[in-house]
Parts: C-alpha cells; structure tokens; sequence
C-alpha cells in the first residue's frame, strides 16, 4: 500500500517556478500569456494561510458555533469567541446553498484566505471565527470580497486601525 500524496513546496517551485519557466522557450511562453492575461501571479505562490491559524477540530468549530457572537454582513456571517490564545484562528464554511459546484465553493474558500492572510498584522489576537460564506458572495470579485470582510471585521472590533 502506498503513502498517501504530500505535496511539496520545494519540488512544486524547481518544477514551477519563474526561473525554471524562463529557461525554456515553452515556459517563457506560459509567462508572456499570463502577463498578456493580466495575472497578478505569473507562477507558482508558495504563500496561504499558516495552519496554526486555521480552526481543524470539529469541536472547535462546534465550540464556536454554540457559544460564539453572531453579526452578518452582506456576503458573510461571522461567528466570534475568545480562545485564550496569543493568536486568531479562523474557520470557513461553504456549503452548497453558495454553490453546487465544487470548483466555485473552493475559489471562494481561497479567496477568503488570501484576505485573511493579508490582514493578519491588522486583526486583533486571541479570537476564534467562523467565517459561513452566503450565496450572495457567488460571482463576486475580490476587491468586493475583501471589503465585505474587512467591514464585517471592523463591525466585530476584530480590526485594529
């Protein structure tokens, strides 16, 4: 039987990663395309959000969701509770409702992150939220995102300034 697939950044960026795309006349080419296309990242990103800051444990997602305070915004509902903690953890719920396909519901879930990751120096510490995404959020881009959860952050005094 074999292991289960472990992805690794350090091989994904040697087979991935501009230098290697620029050596051949091929990779050069998927670089000019994704530029001509207008893509913030012309190759692999090894950057997302760290798992110590992410809720895993289903009793910690229950936690929250039983005890937590409840505000909502226009495309998110958010869920909040003290953790005792130095750090903020954060959990995402996407469910179908969003959308049924899979592909859209994961697009969401890493854009999410991607603003999470971003404002991290800039939300206080110590909390743990839950993120539901609503179907509302479908089809937005993400400068609409990114403001809806930033105000939906603020609201909560989640944001420092």
């Amino acid at each position: 039987m074999s292991v289960t697939y472990q992805p690794k950044k350090r091989k994904r960026k040697r087979t991935h990663g501009f230098l290697v795309r620029q050596r051949t006349k091929y990779g050069q080419r998927v670089i000019r395309k994704r530029r001509q296309k207008g893509r913030q990242r012309l190759t692999v990103w090894p950057f997302m959000l760290s798992s110590i800051f992410r809720l895993k444990k289903k009793k910690d997602f229950e936690r929250v969701l039983s005890l937590g305070h409840t505000s909502g915004g226009e495309f998110f509902s958010l869920k909040q509770v003290l953790n005792g903690l130095s750090l903020t953890r954060f959990g995402l719920i996407t469910s179908t409702k969003v959308s049924s396909r899979a592909t859209d519901r994961n697009k969401l879930r890493r854009q999410v992150n991607e603003i999470i990751r971003l404002s991290l120096e800039r939300i206080k510490t110590g909390f743990d939220v839950v993120i539901i995404l609503k179907r509302f959020a479908r089809g937005k881009g993400y400068p609409e995102l990114e403001k809806g959860l930033v105000a939906l952050f603020i609201k909560n005094k989640l944001y420092l300034k």
